[in-house]
């Protein structure tokens, strides 16, 4: 049952979603909406680093925009060409003895690495030495405390769900004259609002009946130049959408929000 008042509370349409079990890997779409926490199950629970630790993604490796995956029931398949790995959907924390101190963005933590069979694996596909390391569970950052939830992310940025309004799309081909594919902004929940931009301005909103709150609207950086499937970024996507969507010295586009119950 809705609590919010129906006046002031938009309800979306959803159109899509979709789960990145592996950051920065491929996309799996899910139809069945399920939270560990206030993130979407399953998703960005893995992670490439390389030597030091520091974060492997499609920025440094575009050819994990070349990896497929698929939903086999208990476990995830990442596969490409006629190679395949499958990896339980299960393996998230083991008793795995070896740990190691990773750098996502501005962030250090220590998180478990999984089976050097994993990592080898991926190591083979990238052509460079990988460790594939698993969901650290870290506790709530510290703009969510005000809401009073106890939000644990696992490789997420910074915030559990992120959402791109479709409407808004269609409104930035036009404006831009490229045809942007919507994976490109690699969000999780793919929406329609009636309108381009209205974003903007939301608050609380529901998708179905599940209401959300809205954190901070999503900041781009140059991951939007790789359309899926391609490794050769084209820089006239970040470039497009700069010229119409740069607000307080940041090129912003799609938004973070987290569920209320």
């Amino acid at each position: 049952m809705k609590n919010f008042d129906s006046m002031k509370t938009p309800d979306l349409l959803l159109d899509s979603a979709y789960i990145y079990p592996l950051k920065s890997g491929p996309p799996l779409q899910v139809f069945d909406l399920q939270f560990d926490h206030a993130c979407l199950r399953y998703d960005r629970q893995w992670m490439l680093v390389g030597p030091e630790g520091k974060f492997v993604s499609q920025r440094l490796q575009p050819k994990l925009n070349q990896l497929k995956l698929r939903d086999q029931g208990d476990h995830f398949l990442f596969f490409y060409d006629q190679d395949s790995l499958a990896i339980p959907k299960t393996f998230l924390s083991p008793a795995i003895q070896e740990s190691l101190v990773v750098n996502l963005w501005q962030s250090n933590f220590p998180v478990s690495i999984g089976p050097l069979e994993y990592s080898l694996w991926f190591s083979e596909f990238l052509g460079e030495g990988v460790s594939f390391v698993m969901r650290p569970l870290r506790p709530q950052d510290e703009r969510l405390k005000q809401e009073n939830k106890r939000i644990v992310l696992g490789f997420q940025d910074s915030c559990p769900v992120h959402i791109a309004n479709l409407d808004s799309v269609d409104w930035l081909e036009v404006a831009t004259g490229k045809a942007f594919h919507p994976l490109q902004f690699r969000a999780n929940l793919y929406v329609r609002t009636g309108g381009p931009l209205m974003e903007d301005n939301l608050e609380e909103f529901y998708i179905g009946n599940q209401p959300y709150r809205k954190i901070k609207d999503c900041s781009r950086c140059s991951m939007v130049n790789l359309a899926p499937g391609n490794t050769v970024a084209d820089t006239s996507f970040l470039e497009g959408l700069s010229k119409f969507r740069t607000l307080s010295g940041s090129v912003r586009f799609g938004i973070y929000a987290f569920p209320l119950s």
